[in-house]
């Protein structure tokens, strides 16, 4: 399915927001929640493709879609984090731990983004798991003191102690306290 938008801020074309996610429901109650499969700017246009999740002939169907800022982002809205220390686990590990967890073991750093008090866990590196061409997964966590419902987290940035930029795949969680970041190829981070 693709679904297009016009996003604009203050009068202005916003080029920075794009579609993440987008509930669907239709007369008869039935629901499903999508994530983006792409988004691509085209005549001006911010187009979504995502996998329809309802019957496309029991229509209407309602959206609630969900925006996510991409760059320009202010001081109060950003923290920098450096030598995130790196140790190896299993994903497991990392899936399990829990806000009981969050409040006991110690974070990495901390800080306060508008009104959201966050601590930042060390990295764990997976030894149960490879990627092709020999990539090494790894991920982190990331706690708040409230509920995040209705906000992302993002990583704008990510490097590794050698300097070498690492993908990601960002805040794995939609709600709760917690959100999750998955590195695609950690190799041999320490930090």
């Amino acid at each position: 399915m693709l679904a297009a938008f016009q996003a604009e801020q203050k009068g202005v074309t916003a080029t920075n927001w794009e579609p993440i996610r987008i509930e669907t429901s239709d007369a008869a109650g039935n629901q499903a929640q999508l994530r983006s499969w792409s988004n691509t700017r085209q005549n001006g246009e911010l187009v979504m493709t995502y996998q329809w999740g309802l019957w496309p002939d029991e229509s209407p169907w309602k959206l609630r879609v969900e925006f996510s800022k991409q760059s320009g982002f202010t001081d109060d809205e950003s923290w920098t984090v450096q030598n995130l220390p790196v140790s190896p686990g299993s994903q497991q590990e990392m899936w399990n731990y829990n806000n009981q967890n969050s409040r006991t073991k110690p974070a990495f750093a901390e800080t306060t983004l508008n009104g959201i008090h966050l601590k930042i866990f060390p990295a764990i590196q997976f030894t149960n798991q490879f990627g092709g061409n020999g990539d090494k997964p790894g991920g982190f966590r990331v706690h708040a003191d409230q509920p995040l419902d209705g906000m992302q987290l993002r990583i704008v940035k990510a490097a590794s102690d050698q300097g070498r930029d690492l993908q990601s795949y960002n805040g794995s969680s939609w709600g709760g306290n917690d959100r999750q970041f998955q590195m695609q190829n950690m190799r041999n981070t320490r930090r």
